[in-house]
């Protein structure tokens, strides 16, 4: 876990950051990026709701929230 990384911003350097810096690269870093494709097109599809998963439903909405949250304007200038 890297926690100098915004999670809403890349919350998959946010988890997994440092793992790189203790463990060697190899093919588990393919899976586990296309996992985090996978898991972000779940969060992105609106049907997935359908789906009456309520675990789903509150990642799906504090998602939501993070991409809203980027989306913002800076006013602090």
């Amino acid at each position: 876990m890297d926690k100098a990384v915004d999670p809403c911003f890349d919350f998959h350097e946010y988890a997994c950051g440092r793992y790189n810096q203790r463990e060697p690269l190899d093919w588990t870093f393919t899976a586990f990026y296309a996992l985090q494709r996978q898991i972000i097109g779940y969060l992105e599809d609106e049907d997935a709701d359908k789906l009456g998963l309520n675990s789903l439903k509150k990642a799906q909405k504090m998602f939501k929230a993070c991409k809203q949250f980027r989306e913002m304007p800076d006013t602090s200038q």
